[in-house]
């Protein structure tokens, strides 16, 4: 049977990478908060590797020849798809980053990625919270956290459930120092519910036929060995490996922000759809859950 290699797919940021040969689809986040407001933007980006990428086989149809079959009917429908399953607010957008390699016969070779890109605003961080559970769901916030338990049992770690992001603010006269607190395996809950609606689809832009032994699963089509996270807070940028984790911590002293600049916020998040509801904050500290961790992906034939 041909060799193939099933990556999953959604969204954010710009990062080169080279999938090795073994890899599954890499995620990277994006994440940049005003300390004095709250508000942001957050991006969830995930590669998957073209099929003349070394050993990945098919990801996507071969048009020319519909008899070899890859997992994805095409790079334009699981862009579809994504867009189809995402909250109002939210943008889905693929980028082509190609990557010509020459063989010894001098013959070219397209050894990139297309890159499919999640981007969502938020007015605060409780805004942030509801529209990420908003996005994924329960199940796949319980499914990433059960990931993320048995890894670490796995691993002889001691397992600790994910919490939701937290911001506090210590106002003293007119500046105030605010604490953000967050999980790097945020990109575990989202690559969880992006697996989850690939392998699930039923419209025929996924395709598993061809592993009957090795189904898809959320292990082995997401890997983080070369996820990225990034933060922008204030004047503050820094940039964390999965393995860094499990928790961003950044503090910044500011001025107290004005009715003005409050307002202002409010504004442009206005002309991002809200989604999610105050009420998903308790429901998820009752439940103890949050980002779970995705595993190193498996190789599949």
């Amino acid at each position: 049977m041909r060799k193939k290699k099933l990556s999953v797919a959604l969204m954010a940021l710009v990062l080169v990478l080279v999938l090795a040969a073994c890899k599954g689809g890499i995620p990277s986040y994006d994440l940049e908060i005003d300390p004095k407001t709250g508000a942001g933007t957050a991006s969830y980006t995930i590669r998957v590797a073209k099929n003349d990428a070394p050993e990945v086989g098919n990801n996507f149809d071969k048009p020319e020849n519909p008899e070899d079959p890859g997992y994805i009917k095409s790079p334009e429908a699981l862009l579809d798809l994504f867009k189809g399953k995402v909250p109002a607010g939210y943008t889905v957008t693929m980028k082509d980053e190609p990557n010509m390699v020459e063989n010894d016969e001098g013959k070219e070779f397209d050894h990139g990625n297309y890159a499919y890109t999640l981007t969502f605003s938020f007015k605060d961080i409780e805004d942030y919270n509801n529209k990420i559970m908003s996005l994924v769901g329960q199940g796949s916030w319980d499914g990433a956290n059960a990931s993320a338990k048995a890894a670490a049992e796995e691993s002889g770690r001691t397992f600790v459930a994910i919490e939701p992001a937290k911001m506090t603010v210590e106002v003293n006269g007119d500046k105030q120092t605010v604490n953000f607190v967050e999980d790097l395996r945020i990109i575990d809950v989202i690559s969880y519910w992006a697996s989850a609606e690939l392998r699930l689809d039923t419209t025929g832009v996924f395709n598993d036929l061809f592993a009957p032994d090795n189904p898809a699963t959320y292990e082995n089509t997401v890997n983080l060995d070369l996820a990225r996270y990034s933060i922008k807070f204030g004047d503050t940028v820094q940039e964390y490996r999965h393995s860094d984790g499990p928790e961003v911590s950044l503090s910044a002293t500011v001025d107290v922000p004005t009715q003005e600049e409050k307002d202002a916020a409010q504004d442009e998040e206005a002309t991002n759809p809200k989604t999610g509801s105050s009420s998903v904050i308790p429901v998820l500290a009752l439940a103890a859950v949050s980002l779970g961790g995705i595993m190193a992906a498996k190789k599949r034939k």
